[in-house]
Formats: C-alpha cells, sequence, structure tokens
C-alpha cells in the first residue's frame, strides 16, 4: 500500500526568500564602498567580505582568501608573501601580536605594505562575538604628514643655525617653539615657557607701553 504527508512550507519558503534577499542586498551595499569590508565570526573564521576586501588579501595567483579562512592563517600568509615588511624582524611576535589586537579590537592599526601602500584597519567586536574588520587605504595622509614633518625640520634647522632666535605660537599665543638660541642667552627653563603665553612668562613686564604696544 501507500501512505504519504503533505505540509504547507509557504512560510518557511517565504522567510527563506527573505533572508536570501537581505543578504544579496547586504553584499551589494558593501560592494558599493571603497574600503576592503570583511566579517568575522566567534571562531574567528571568514564568514564575508566585499571584493575590495579579496583584492587586498590576494598575496599570489594561488592564495586567493577564502570564506572560512581563519585570521590568523590570512595573516601568516601575508607574511611569507613579503607584504608586511614591519613584521619580517620577528614574524611570530608580530603575528601573536596583531591577532591579540583583532580578538580585542582597540585604536585602529596602522601598518605600510611592502609596495608602499598605507592601510589603516578598524575594527569592531559584534554583538555575538565577531569583528568587522575595514581596510581604509591612508597612503596620501601619510604622504602629507612626510611631507609635513620635513618642512618642520627644514624650520627647525634654519631656527638653529640662525644667529637671532625664533619661537612659534598657536592660536592661544602660547608659545609651541622656541629655538635653542633663545636659551643659550637667557636663563631660563624651556618648560617654563613651552605652552604659556608670553603674559604667563613674563608677568607685569609686559605692562610696559612698549609691550602693550605690541601685543
Amino acid at each position: 500500500g501507500y501512505r504519504g504527508t503533505g505540509s504547507d512550507v509557504t512560510d518557511l519558503k517565504l522567510r527563506e526568500q527573505e533572508v536570501t534577499l537581505a543578504r544579496q542586498r547586504l553584499l551589494e551595499a558593501i560592494e558599493t564602498i571603497s574600503e576592503g569590508f570583511a566579517l568575522y565570526h566567534d571562531q574567528d573564521r571568514l564568514i564575508l567580505c566585499n571584493s575590495h576586501y579579496r583584492k587586498l588579501m590576494r598575496h599570489d595567483a594561488g592564495s586567493s582568501v577564502e570564506i572560512g579562512d581563519k585570521f590568523e592563517s590570512i595573516v601568516r600568509r601575508a607574511i611569507r608573501n613579503g607584504l608586511i615588511p614591519a613584521a619580517q624582524e620577528d614574524p611570530e611576535k608580530w603575528v601573536r601580536e596583531r591577532v591579540a589586537k583583532h580578538r580585542d579590537p582597540g585604536e585602529p592599526v596602522v601598518f605600510e605594505r611592502s609596495d608602499g601602500t598605507w592601510y589603516q584597519i578598524s575594527e569592531k567586536k559584534t554583538r555575538d562575538g565577531g569583528v568587522v574588520v575595514i581596510y581604509s587605504e591612508i597612503t596620501n595622509i601619510k604622504r602629507h604628514e612626510a611631507e609635513l614633518e620635513a618642512t618642520n625640520q627644514r624650520f627647525r634647522d634654519v631656527a638653529e643655525v640662525s644667529a637671532d632666535w625664533l619661537y612659534e605660537m598657536d592660536e592661544n599665543l602660547r608659545f609651541t617653539f622656541v629655538s635653542d638660541r633663545f636659551f643659550e642667552i637667557l636663563p631660563v627653563a624651556r618648560e617654563a615657557l613651552i605652552g604659556r603665553t608670553r603674559q604667563e612668562f613674563a608677568g607685569k613686564a609686559l605692562e610696559a607701553p612698549h609691550w602693550q604696544a605690541h601685543y
């Protein structure tokens, strides 16, 4: 003989379709951002990422990132392929510190790749113990920082070889820089001047008319 049963699974199928649609919308959304985006679950395996993240993590033709890869294995692969110059001196120490920061995220991690590009990695914990990772390229920012530091160093070099003394003040007229020549001429401690205004430093001496006019 024959016996069978039938069940209405319309609601189940509708929910499955909603989940599929929601996931598809999420994937399309993270594909539109310029940063590398990845999501790791509480066991530190990759469960979601965009193509930009895959491109960043693709070390060579045979080592592309796959869903299910552990974060530590991805980091070790990057080091083996020479993508992280800072890790070459002590790879194991670098891996330990990087994985620890990944599992307990705090301040963003900034590092330079072997091709000279700089990235800032921002990581946040999810409510279920996973980690969201965002890679942002900051090469231009680092380049501008280096140019600014070089300019400041040139200013300091000129200041130190000058027969006169030079100083800088911030927007509140507090001393931020005073060349060494000043302290060679006057017996004043540097910490007594830096961070203070001229009025705080000189007191009533600035009540003279010529100082008031200068101010």
